[in-house]
């Protein structure tokens, strides 16, 4: 089949140790021992690729998981992605994935994160991933989403996005296979890299999102899988969020050996007692529920230290240093065995910097009912280098306040952010903004 040829070619090119050992030849018995082992892993890799991708071709044939963009049925409904995101994979897609039976697997998000009902189009082959491969999904949004009731305004924040565009890419990577082709490897599923563009905001209360993705390359090297994808969500459909984002499959041994992004160079200061200003939070007001940072779970704020810096000549800087709590109710459902929180509330998070920030300069005054809103038509880039995870401590981040302006009758505020677990920096966040309108 042609899938052979198409992972034997990715596992060559991904194994410079072993083709250089071969090329110098039986210059000792240990190169050769693991030159040996080498082939025979590959070999048996790409013999239970072949039968995997041998037995999902005859099921497709024989019409057991219809394709068709047509179709009533749903490929696969909650039940099945609450089964991936929390059971087994061998309900899921079948018997071929027992392999991964009781070991930690790649999983979606579960609980108040998993973002989608419907699995509706699957396109691409199983193990093929030099050929287009396609989802698309759906979420039905209740009336009194946690995420609407706890977002002051009943409108989708920016992390809630993200979730739907970014999990349906999870799922047709996992339909695909991807972890076979390193099959003994227990792996880590990572986002890396994206940007993502608001068009408009739509009122989605009880209404279906319709998401689709497009895988649009899987390049293998040094151990690592990354997989690049194009995505949209709809509603009724007209497309409202639109963007690109890059994900990593990564063995345990580059996990506890991050670096950050920028190794480290750019460090957080220790406290805000360098004479910047102190800001106190404002805490959630249900007098003004409009105009209140987040509530619930969608308060990423408090408690936690933030502090103001200026300077002359130079742009504000909003500082937030917060202790992380290992009982945070999103690690339950992020993800199942890989307790990880979401980058995307980490982006969250920066948001509602820039939220407590207006709400301390006042910016809200000169309208009668303010509140928050998110700027359309402006992409906003993130790129990811670690994880926040139970064990981390200190979360401190900063951003800086590149334009606060007065348009058309909004206030705008635009600015950059970084992360810091610890002493790393971990995420580097670009081109984000908040709106002050008049509520309608």
């Amino acid at each position: 089949m042609a899938i052979l040829a198409v992972v034997k070619k990715d596992l060559m090119e991904t194994m410079p140790i072993e083709r250089k050992a071969d090329q110098l030849g039986d210059q000792s018995e240990r190169v050769s021992h693991a030159h040996a082992n080498f082939l025979k892993n590959r070999q048996a890799a790409l013999h239970l690729i072949s039968t995997v991708v041998s037995r999902k071709v005859e099921q497709f044939a024989q019409g057991n998981a219809p394709l068709s963009p047509g179709a009533q049925k749903p490929l696969f409904d909650r039940p099945d992605l609450v089964e991936f995101a929390t059971g087994s994979l061998v309900k899921v897609f079948g018997p071929d994935y027992a392999i991964f039976t009781g070991r930690r697997v790649p999983r979606i998000p579960n609980g108040d994160l998993l973002l989608f009902d419907q699995v509706t189009r699957l396109e691409g082959k199983p193990g093929v991933f030099d050929q287009p491969a396609s989802i698309t999904t759906r979420y039905t949004v209740p009336p009194d989403a946690w995420f609407l009731a706890h977002n002051g305004y009943p409108t989708l924040p920016f992390s809630i996005l993200q979730e739907l565009a970014l999990q349906p890419c999870g799922f047709l990577s996992a339909w695909l296979g991807t972890s076979f082709l390193q099959p003994h490897q227990d792996l880590y599923f990572r986002n890396l890299d994206g940007q993502a563009t608001l068009l408009w905001e739509p009122d989605c209360r009880g209404k279906s999102i319709v998401a689709n993705a497009d895988l649009l390359s899987t390049t293998l090297g040094g151990g690592t899988i990354i997989q690049k994808y194009r995505f949209t969500l709809s509603l009724d459909g007209n497309i409202f969020f639109q963007g690109e984002s890059v994900f990593g499959y990564f063995q345990a041994g580059a996990m506890a050996n991050q670096a950050g992004i920028d190794n480290n160079k750019l460090t957080p200061p220790a406290d805000g007692s360098q004479g910047e200003q102190l800001l106190v939070l404002p805490p959630v007001n249900p007098e003004q529920p409009y105009w209140s940072l987040p509530s619930g779970q969608l308060d990423l704020l408090h408690p936690a230290e933030v502090w103001v810096k200026s300077a002359p000549g130079q742009p504000e800087e909003i500082w937030v240093k917060k202790t992380n709590n290992p009982d945070d109710w999103f690690y339950t459902c992020h993800f199942y065995q890989d307790p990880v929180m979401p980058g995307s509330l980490g982006i969250e998070a920066v948001f509602q910097a820039l939220q407590a920030y207006a709400m301390a300069k006042g910016v809200g005054s000169q309208f009668r009912s303010p509140r928050f809103k998110l700027i359309t038509g402006e992409p906003v880039t993130w790129k990811y280098r670690g994880q926040i995870v139970p064990k981390t401590h200190t979360l401190t981040f900063r951003v800086i306040v590149k334009a606060s302006v007065w348009e058309e009758g909004r206030w705008i505020i635009r600015g950059d952010a970084s992360l810091w677990a610890e002493a790393t920096r971990i995420y580097d966040i670009n081109q984000l903004g908040i709106q002050i309108v008049e509520t309608a």
